[in-house]
């Protein structure tokens, strides 16, 4: 291949492909190399810091939620993120296109990042691992779906219902593995389902589950339930809640602030609710760890 096929090669690579693709290069080969691996390693920096900035903004919503709410933080977050990776994508057409062009020129900032081997090294060891991670993700999220019951077949015994504005499909299985695979290995393929929350599946979870995990947003004592705001009174007019019905659990925000009325409206079974905000953080923390062993104590 000819050296500006290379340097255009180098900025499309996955990281860890990148060294053998410059190995035997020229210096503009190695010059676009040391570039291509400052972007790599830039673009694992900003994902890396998704996760603290997510602890952080959960903690001040929960200690200053009048702080969070007057300086609108979470949509600060957001469009934090999306300027910086618009400032890396911009970055990385330039670089392309330089390659492209065929320059020799130094990037400025890039060029002197990329040398360091530490950087090199650093965003390929990490984007390997990345691969890998992402590798058993969809393995856990592929299986979780195909032991999952659907809405309208089968009736379940959990239900994981979840607003789609808040979690894609994939999000909801995954972080529901570890429960699905109890729930498969106590009842059986198709003991739980996730669905998004539609009147159809809130009434099949109601009458026929044993645990409904309940994922959406909530106001004043009210969750949202298919683009509705419903209390307890309009929630069980749906579907009166089944003998079988022993834990719910709402992830909405300010639920708590009608507490006595939801127990009340789905007794008897437990309800797990927030008088306050609620973090999507410690809401996959219960479905992945303390879910599975609350499920195997229902009768």
């Amino acid at each position: 291949m000819t050296p500006r096929i290379v340097c255009v090669a180098l900025y499309l690579l996955p990281s860890p492909l990148k060294w053998l693709a410059a190995r035997g290069g020229n210096g503009q080969v190695w010059q676009h190399y040391s570039e291509a691996a400052a972007l790599s390693f830039l673009l694992l920096a900003i994902m890396l810091s998704i996760l603290p900035a997510f602890l952080l903004l959960s903690a001040v919503l929960f200690f200053a939620e009048k702080f969070f709410d007057t300086f609108h933080l979470d949509e600060v977050s957001n469009w934090s993120y999306l300027g910086l990776l618009a400032i890396w994508a911009l970055t990385w057409m330039v670089g392309l296109t330089s390659a492209a062009r065929g320059s020799r020129r130094p990037f400025p900032f890039l060029s002197p990042l990329g040398r360091r081997a530490w950087v090199r090294r650093t965003a390929a060891v990490s984007w390997t691992l990345f691969w890998a991670v992402a590798a058993v993700v969809v393995a856990l999220t592929v299986h979780s779906t195909n032991l999952a019951g659907t809405v309208g077949g089968k009736p379940a015994e959990i239900y994981l219902l979840y607003d789609q504005g808040i979690a894609p499909p994939w999000l909801a299985h995954l972080t529901g593995y570890r429960l699905i695979l109890a729930a498969s290995d106590r009842w059986g393929k198709g003991a739980a389902v996730v669905a998004p929350i539609t009147p159809e599946s809130l009434d099949e979870a109601l009458t026929h589950g044993r645990l409904l995990f309940l994922c959406t947003h909530g106001l004043q004592g009210r969750i949202l339930v298919d683009g509705e705001l419903l209390g307890p009174r309009e929630l069980t007019r749906h579907a009166v809640p089944g003998k079988k019905l022993r834990l719910v659990y709402l992830t909405a925000c300010d639920a708590g602030k009608a507490e006595c009325e939801w127990r009340k409206a789905l007794a008897p079974a437990t309800v797990i609710l927030f008088n306050r905000y609620s973090s999507e953080l410690e809401h996959a923390f219960w479905l992945w760890f303390r879910a599975p062993g609350m499920m195997a104590k229902l009768d």
